[in-house]
């Protein structure tokens, strides 16, 4: 899965649920060559979060995938409020790095992730709240994972999987039979990783 694709696939699954355009901010001040800025704007055209995306591994930066809210906002009108009027992000990671004349080709697992990370983002980027301390993920640990899960899921709906999963060389979306396989091993040891978190409990 090239890393491009899927971002912009992330994007355009962005766009047909919540009605946003996701573009890119080219002249945002970023901390390491290999960091993106976007912005993200609203259907009348008004700019409402801006995210930077740091993917790229580096052995200065700590393992993992997250998402950080650097700048929450509240809801424009809102009786004395001051501050910004847009959030601001950033979606974490250390995806596969391209390897010579290759893109960034990502495992499906780390699809995964970045579909996970874009929804916290999303969640933090959406909010319009008046109270600053409860915008974004700032909810009840119960709901904290539910956007993140609702996009991770779209990896596995073929409508948008065409959208991205795309061969990096020819262009050639998912042969079906390997899209039945990758469904029919999506629950393989479900049971097994259940009982595991229920040890830790």
């Amino acid at each position: 899965f090239p890393l491009e694709q899927v971002l912009n696939g992330a994007f355009a699954i962005a766009d047909r649920l919540y009605g946003v355009t996701i573009e890119p901010w080219d002249d945002a001040a970023v901390w390491h060559p290999s960091v993106r800025a976007f912005r993200m704007r609203e259907i009348d055209g008004s700019v409402s979060a801006a995210f930077y995306a740091d993917v790229a591994p580096r052995e200065s930066k700590r393992d993992g995938a997250w998402m950080q809210g650097l700048v929450t906002s509240i809801a424009p009108g809102v009786a004395g409020s001051v501050g910004p009027d847009r959030h601001l992000e950033v979606l974490a990671g250390n995806m596969t790095p391209p390897l010579g004349d290759k893109p960034a080709l990502l495992n499906r697992r780390e699809v995964e992730t970045v579909f996970h990370e874009f929804g916290h983002l999303m969640h933090h980027a959406s909010s319009k709240v008046e109270v600053r301390t409860l915008a974004g993920t700032n909810v009840a640990w119960d709901f904290v994972e539910l956007p993140s899960q609702i996009m991770e899921n779209w990896c596995w709906e073929r409508e948008a999987l065409d959208l991205f999963a795309r061969h990096y060389e020819t262009n050639e979306p998912i042969p079906q039979a390997l899209f039945d396989k990758m469904i029919a091993a999506r629950t393989f040891r479900a049971g097994n990783v259940q009982m595991r978190q229920l040890g830790f409990s």
